[in-house]
């Protein structure tokens, strides 16, 4: 059982390292989600060699995300039982805050992975491609998933 933020950073990288393999994207981050106070917590964070500069700042744990009213991911996570979930940067629409923040470091391509806690979710794990917009595949999905089924043994 994970206790304390300090230690998700130290266990999670290998797991967010296989990852991004898995995906074939750039980077990824470890979100808890606290769904009493409507807020997710970074708790670890990995950006491959490949990533680009503004991936490999880093240093976002422990920055928290307050559910956006209209956020797709929120939306999807909120969810009967959350499936992985991908879309592209060019398809949300300029108005919402999250395109800013994906603009902001030119992310292309994202997919989302529900981590469960038993039955409930716990949070879930962003993985980011920066070089090119594209279509993770079905066995880039099911690759994944298979990571975060190690993970949750963790948790």
């Amino acid at each position: 059982m994970l206790q304390g933020i300090e230690n998700y950073q130290q266990l999670a990288e290998p797991y967010l390292h296989d990852l991004c393999a898995a995906c074939h994207a750039t980077s990824a981050w470890l979100l808890h989600h606290n769904f009493d106070k409507r807020m997710a917590t970074v708790v670890a964070e990995y950006a491959s060699e490949i990533a680009n500069t503004g991936e490999k700042i880093g240093e976002i744990i422990g920055e928290q995300y307050p559910e956006e009213i209209h956020s797709s991911v929120w939306t999807w996570l909120r969810g009967a039982k959350p499936q992985s979930m991908q879309f592209h940067t060019a398809s949300i629409p300029s108005e919402e805050l999250e395109y800013f923040e994906y603009l902001e470091d030119d992310v292309k391509s994202i997919i989302c992975f529900a981590v469960y806690d038993g039955a409930e979710v716990w949070g879930f794990v962003e993985v980011w491609d920066t070089r090119q917009q594209h279509d993770f595949t079905q066995a880039e999905i099911e690759a994944g998933l298979a990571v975060i089924r190690r993970f949750e043994q963790l948790i």
